[in-house]
């Protein structure tokens, strides 16, 4: 809560899901809303690329002026080596 009040989402310029058990689409979707003037990349995990996320994104009406890279389905490599 502290860095969202310093402004510290704002400034992301990568987000990545690729292990996060217990995270939510709405996590997801706030992070993005709020990073969205600067980020550049980002790489989400299968249990958060449903149509839901990107539904609400676009109603949203944001801008990406500087979006690059979307890598959907990414697994971090850390959770392939403990398999």
């Amino acid at each position: 809560l502290l860095c969202v009040y310093l402004g510290g989402f704002r400034n992301l310029h990568t987000i990545v899901f690729g292990a996060c058990k217990n995270a939510l689409e709405v996590d997801l979707g706030y992070i993005i809303i709020t990073a969205a003037r600067r980020l550049h990349e980002l790489r989400i995990q299968p249990s958060l690329t449903k149509d839901g996320v990107f539904s609400a994104l676009k109603m949203a009406e944001l801008e990406f002026p500087q979006f690059e890279t979307l890598h959907l389905g990414y697994v971090d490599d850390f959770l392939l080596q403990c398999l």
